[in-house]
């Protein structure tokens, strides 16, 4: 038994890493360590009735979050009280809190929803803000009575969370969203501008470029927002931004996402220079489909700086993720040698997902190939492209992501296929 809990620990952390990575794509995460970590987890759901309470309960209390994070999901699988597990939940925030909340979110338990909107709605707003963000993961659809109150919450904490969970588009959100638009606290004002994009709102391109013009904290995630955006106009703004110290990687990532061949040969110039030749080579191969493979990279001794630990994975951060060291360090002179055969395919008034021209249908199949890695910048582009008419949830189990993806678009936005985590 104590076997299977520390090798699923060990394989909850390997999930985590390749579900973040530039080296995985949905299927290879799904039947590699999502199925070993699943098969695992079922062995300790099925380890007997004395199990939960006598193995499963005291590694809720250990300090190493994967393990919370197994005993959590195994212990929800069981069919044990959600009162075992909710106490953990109530803590004060840190990594304890962050891995008993994303086990509620995956964890196929039908009463975890009603226990939570029942129980922790009338909490501390920050146990508040917790609830809906698990609930979004578990698609969960909260309608305007329950988030109007909470959209006028003088916690920027709980607003944020409120903001991202909008999904009907009513007069009265519609104020209340565009007063956050030009809120005192950068989450909200940047969740309020995602949430205005999908919704087709004219005011939130002004507001998310003008941290832009004056470098405000959230200047990062507005331009990772603006890419998915779309508008030609916005690609100087990312190209000024690449100037700036801190940006430069942000920049780099919105260009690529962006999908304009102004943005390709921005990051023809960018792989150039040592410090950004790996981002700027990805964002390169993300608009114009060039594998940096063959002649068209360069060996590299770096070695793999890995991704941030299990409990450090804000999965609001999937918009701008750190540089990785394992992505192919491309030659810049083979890379503009090809540029110059090929750039006159790629119309100035077209923007492009590898070689191809951005639509919604493109999007959605590429969820399915594209790297793990940045696949959630590919979901909010897919919500703004449709007006939030088809959202995919890029962060539960990858076998369920290939399950709907299979479904086809159409499921998708005629919600024949409600999309959870269960």
């Amino acid at each position: 038994m104590e076997e299977h809990l520390e090798e699923a620990a060990f394989l909850a952390n390997q999930w985590q890493r390749a579900c973040r990575s530039p080296d995985y794509c949905l299927h290879e995460v799904a039947q590699g360590p999502e199925t070993r970590l699943r098969a695992h987890l079922d062995g300790l759901a099925c380890a007997g009735p004395e199990a939960p309470e006598r193995i499963l309960m005291p590694w809720l209390e250990s300090d190493r979050s994967e393990e919370v994070f197994v005993a959590a999901l195994a212990l929800l699988a069981t069919g044990a009280p959600l009162d075992w597990v909710l106490p953990f939940f109530e803590d004060e925030p840190g990594p304890r809190r962050v891995a008993i909340s994303r086990a509620l979110s995956l964890a196929r338990h039908e009463g975890i929803p009603g226990l939570l909107r029942s129980r922790e709605f009338h909490a501390h707003p920050r146990l508040q803000a917790e609830a809906i963000r698990v609930l979004c993961l578990r698609g969960e659809a909260l309608g305007s009575e329950t988030l109007l109150p909470l959209l006028r919450s003088e916690s920027s904490e709980l607003k944020t969370a409120a903001l991202k969970a909008v999904r009907d588009d009513t007069p009265t959100v519609r104020t209340l969203l565009e007063s956050a638009l030009g809120s005192q606290s950068p989450d909200v004002r940047i969740a309020a501008g995602q949430t205005a994009l999908v919704l087709g709102y004219p005011a939130a391109l002004q507001a998310l470029r003008r941290p832009l013009d004056s470098t405000a904290p959230e200047a990062a995630r507005a331009l990772a927002v603006l890419a998915a955006a779309g508008q030609a106009e916005d690609v100087a703004r990312m190209a000024a931004a690449l100037a700036i110290p801190g940006l430069e990687s942000a920049a780099l990532w919105a260009l690529g996402h962006s999908g304009w061949r102004h943005a390709a040969e921005l990051c023809l110039e960018a792989m150039k220079h040592e410090r950004t030749a790996r981002l700027a080579g990805e964002a390169f191969a993300r608009v114009t489909g060039l594998r940096l493979e063959g002649d068209f990279a360069r060996p590299s001794t770096l070695e793999e700086h890995g991704l941030p630990p299990f409990e450090e994975d804000d999965l609001d951060a999937d918009l701008v993720p750190s540089p990785e060291a394992t992505l192919p360090l491309p030659d810049a002179a083979a890379v503009a040698r090809w540029w110059m055969k090929e750039k006159d395919r790629f119309s100035p008034k077209t923007r492009y997902l590898r070689g191809q021209p951005i639509s919604p249908e493109g999007v959605w199949k590429a969820l399915a190939t594209e790297p793990m890695r940045g696949r959630g910048q590919l979901a909010l582009d897919l919500a703004v492209q449709t007006q939030g008419a088809v959202r995919f949830d890029t962060c539960t189990w990858t076998k369920r992501q290939a399950e709907v993806l299979a479904t086809g678009m159409a499921s998708a936005r005629q919600g024949r296929q409600r999309f959870t985590a269960r």
